[in-house]
C-alpha cells in the first residue's frame, strides 16, 4: 500500500493531487479551484497487472452560495415540509428551489419586516428561529407565530403589498427572500405546488386559530401544554424533534409574550408541569414525560399541522 501527495497548477489554480494504491484498487483524485472544491476524479481497478481508469464525477463542499440545485431540492426544509400534503415532482422541486436561492445570514434580533413597510420580499426560513409580532402603542408587544425551518413568513403580506405585522430572528439564522413574480409563477405553472403552498399558509392560518383560543379560553396551565405540544408537533414534521423532547430556545419572557402571559407567571406554570410529571424545562431543552398526559391537559389535537394524520 503506499500513498503519495504532489501539489501543480491547474489553469493557474492552485490543485493538489492525491493518489492511492493498494492490491486491487487504485484512486486518483484531483482538486482543484479556490475553495478547494473536488472538481474531478478517477478510479481504476487492478487486476491482472493491468489498471482500467474511470472518470466520476466528486461533489462540491455544501456552501450556501454554491451548492448544486440538485442538493438544495433534496435537502430543502419546505420541500419536505410540503412533501407531507403531496409528493412534489422533480420540475415542481426545481421551481421551489428557485425560491430559495441566494440565502442570507442574519444575526440574532436582526429585524427584516416592520409592519406598515411597503415593497419588502416574504422570506423562507432556512434555518434557526423567528417571531412574527406586533407592537402596541403602549410599547407592549404581542408575538403572533414562531416561524422555524421549513416556513414561509410574510407571504401574506406580499400579497397585500403592505406588512401587517413586524418579522425578526430570536436566533441567528439564515434566510432566502423570495420575490412576489417568482411565488405567482410557482402557482400559476404548478398547481400542485400551488396547492402545497396553499395547504402550508392554510395551516400558518390553523395555528393563528389555535393561538387565538389559547388567548382568549385556555387557562394559563393549558395554554402553555398547547404550546409545547404544538412546537414539539412542528419540529418534529421537519426531523428537528422527536416527540418528547426538543430544543428550544425561547426565553420564558418571549413565551410570555405569546402567551399573554408575564414572565414571573410562565416560570410559574412551568414549574406547575414540572411538578405534575409532565413537562421538564432545563438549559434550552424541553422533555416531554408525559405525552398523553400534557395532550388530554392541553386539548391538543394535531391534525391541523400535518395533513397525513
Amino acid at each position: 500500500m503506499a500513498l503519495s501527495l504532489w501539489g501543480k497548477s491547474l489553469s493557474g489554480l492552485p490543485a493538489v493531487c492525491a493518489r492511492y494504491a493498494s492490491r486491487r484498487y487504485v484512486t486518483l483524485l484531483l482538486l482543484a479551484g479556490m475553495s478547494k472544491s473536488v472538481r474531478a476524479g478517477m478510479i481504476g481497478y487492478r487486476h491482472g497487472g493491468v489498471i482500467q481508469w474511470a472518470t466520476v464525477g466528486l461533489c462540491h463542499p455544501k456552501t450556501p452560495r454554491e451548492q448544486p440545485m440538485a442538493d438544495a431540492q433534496l435537502e430543502s426544509v419546505l420541500a419536505k415540509k410540503l412533501n407531507t400534503f403531496v409528493s412534489l415532482s422533480a420540475d415542481e422541486l426545481k421551481c421551489l428551489a428557485g425560491m430559495q436561492t441566494n440565502p442570507l445570514k442574519i444575526r440574532r434580533g436582526a429585524q427584516l419586516t416592520r409592519e406598515g413597510d411597503t415593497g419588502h420580499k416574504a422570506f423562507v426560513l432556512q434555518d434557526g428561529w423567528a417571531c412574527s409580532f406586533k407592537l402596541l402603542p403602549s410599547g407592549s408587544r404581542q408575538i403572533i407565530s414562531f416561524p422555524i425551518a421549513g416556513d414561509i413568513v410574510g407571504l401574506r403580506s406580499v400579497l397585500l403589498r403592505t406588512a401587517d405585522h413586524s418579522f425578526s430572528a430570536i436566533t441567528d439564522a439564515v434566510v432566502s427572500p423570495v420575490e412576489a413574480p417568482h411565488v405567482l409563477k410557482c402557482v400559476t405553472e404548478f398547481p400542485r405546488l400551488g396547492a402545497a403552498l396553499l395547504w402550508a399558509a392554510s395551516r400558518d392560518e390553523a395555528m393563528v386559530v389555535e393561538h387565538l383560543v389559547s388567548i382568549g379560553r385556555r387557562n394559563a396551565l393549558e395554554r402553555t401544554a398547547h404550546f409545547f405540544m404544538e412546537l414539539a408537533e412542528r419540529l418534529s414534521l421537519i426531523g428537528r424533534a422527536s416527540e418528547t423532547e426538543l430544543e428550544c430556545p425561547l426565553s420564558q419572557f418571549v413565551i410570555a409574550d405569546a402567551l399573554g402571559l408575564t414572565a414571573i407567571h410562565v416560570n410559574r406554570v412551568l414549574r406547575q408541569l414540572r411538578e405534575l410529571g409532565l413537562l421538564r424545562v432545563r438549559k434550552k431543552t424541553v422533555k416531554i414525560e408525559d405525552l398523553a398526559g400534557l395532550r388530554k391537559l392541553a386539548g391538543f389535537q394535531g391534525g391541523y399541522l400535518n395533513s397525513r394524520k
